[in-house]
This record gives structure tokens, C-alpha cells and sequence, in this order.
């Protein structure tokens, strides 16, 4: 079963999911969402992964139900720190992050970082070097006119078509209510404006390209065939720049392997993970 949790992390409230087998003393599974998602994007792969793990998949700060980080500046190392800081308040010494787009950028940089509390890692469609978005993920940069369309104009018909059609590479695959309930979490003031601020960190990639080659430990990469949003090219540089790593493509998938094509997903995780 999945539970829904809080915790406090040094004045932020932050939501998270947790499954998995009583008295767990094997490595636990952190699980990383991605940009305009928050943690029930796992919902898919959890219950399989719980039966033989410890799972936890927090909302990121700012995103789903958690708060803010204090202060402005919002970085891709300091949510890596974020995470270390959560997997110490769950008394997590040793964990293996699975991260997706921008939460897989995230993992990136918090195993560069962090190399002893992140023992392997699994980059999932991840946003870890500049790449061109689409239509829908460039108007939000243009200076005065983006802000405008992504804190007022950016209502449901649009974030739903963004989905489907950038997103997702089969759009019968998509889970309407979880896409409402992803909308729910997005649509305030505060977190649109937030989410605005860092989007350019999100596709720009230059935090995290510097951290790539520091990654020692044991990863692999997944990617969706059909990605539009984050290209492939992006993980074949990721496959020849890590140092230890298996890469691996779910055939006829978009952006979100752990959504679109949950069971590859989870043997491709469970044959990694050993």
C-alpha cells in the first residue's frame, strides 16, 4: 500500500509517498519526479517495486503538496542537497535515486555530490544537457510575454494539450485524472511563478553538465524511443560521458517511461537493481 507522508526538512514541509515490505533493511529506492509533475507520476511502478523495496518518492519543493525552499535562488545542487537532506531525516544512509527529466538531472548532480548516501543511479529521459524545446516549452522564455502566458494564460486546455501532444508519444496511454490532479498542484499563483523561474534551469542544462562526469557510481540511463521533449541525443551523450553505465530504450514511448510503458519500465528497473 502507499502511504502519503509529511515531514519537516529545516522549516519546509514536504509531502512524499512511501511502500514497501515491513522491517526493510536493504537499500531503499528514492524516486525523483519531473518538471509540472510531482511524485504520484510513479504511481505506475511503485506497488512492483515496493514488493522487494523500500520505496520513497518526495514532491520536490514547490511542487505537488510541498513547500517552498526559503530564499530565491532554486538550483539544481541545492535540490540535490535537498534530497541528501531528506534521505537523512528518513534515516536513509545509503540510496539508489531514480530520477525522471528534470528529477533525473536532479539525480545526476545529487550522485555527483553526494556519492556515499547515492550508491547507483537511474537517469530517466533526463534533462541533463541543453536541448531545444518544443513549441509549448519556448513561449514560457520569451522575456515580459512568456511570464504572461505561463502565470495567467497557461490554463488547463493547454497544459492538458502539452501532454498529449509533447509529452506523451501515445496519448490513449495518458491518465486524465492524475494530469487534473498534476494541474490542481500547478495551478496557483505562487507555483506558477515559481516553476517559471526555474523552467530556464530545467532546459538550459548547464548546471548539470559539469557534474555528469563526476558520476562514478553504478547508473543507467532509460529513454523513451519517441521522446520529443527531451531528444534522444541527450542520452546517447549521457551513455558516452558517465563513467559506469547501462543504457537502455523502451521501444514506442514518449517522455515518461514510468507512465507510458510502465512494465518495461519496471523490469528494466528490477533486472538493474538486481
Amino acid at each position: 500500500m502507499i502511504e502519503k507522508k509529511k515531514i519537516d526538512i529545516d522549516g519546509t514541509t514536504v509531502a512524499y509517498l512511501e511502500a514497501g515490505p515491513e522491517k526493510y533493511v536493504g537499500t531503499p529506492l528514492l524516486l525523483v519526479h519531473g518538471f509540472l509533475v510531482h511524485s504520484a507520476s510513479w504511481n505506475d511502478v511503485i506497488p512492483a517495486l515496493s514488493e522487494k523495496y523500500r520505496v520513497v518518492a518526495p514532491d520536490l519543493p514547490g511542487f505537488g503538496d510541498s513547500g517552498f525552499l526559503p530564499g530565491e535562488g532554486v538550483t539544481f545542487s541545492r535540490l540535490a542537497t535537498f534530497l541528501n537532506r531528506f534521505c537523512e531525516k528518513l534515516e536513509v544512509e545509503r540510496a539508489i535515486v531514480i530520477g525522471h527529466s528534470m528529477g533525473g538531472a536532479i539525480a545526476i548532480v545529487a550522485c555527483a555530490m553526494f556519492p556515499h548516501r547515492f550508491v547507483k543511479g537511474v537517469f530517466m529521459d533526463a534533462a541533463a544537457f541543453p536541448f531545444k524545446a518544443p513549441l509549448k516549452g519556448r513561449l514560457p522564455k520569451i522575456p515580459v510575454i512568456g511570464g504572461i502566458i505561463f502565470k495567467r494564460i497557461y490554463g488547463w486546455g493547454m497544459f492538458s494539450q502539452y501532454f498529449r501532444d509533447d509529452v506523451f508519444h501515445d496519448p490513449s496511454r495518458i491518465d486524465t485524472e492524475r494530469v487534473k490532479d498534476f494541474y490542481r498542484a500547478f495551478d496557483t499563483p505562487e507555483r506558477r511563478a515559481y516553476m517559471h523561474r526555474i523552467l530556464p534551469a530545467v532546459t538550459e542544462g548547464a548546471e548539470v553538465e559539469k557534474y555528469v562526469s563526476r558520476v562514478k557510481q553504478p547508473c543507467m540511463v532509460i529513454w523513451g524511443s519517441s521522446d520529443t521533449l527531451v531528444p534522444l541525443s541527450v542520452g546517447h551523450r549521457l551513455r558516452e560521458e558517465l563513467a559506469n553505465v547501462r543504457f537502455e530504450l523502451v521501444p514506442d514511448c514518449g517522455h515518461p517511461p514510468q507512465e507510458e510503458c510502465p512494465e518495461q519500465t519496471i523490469r528494466l528497473l528490477l533486472d538493474f537493481l538486481g
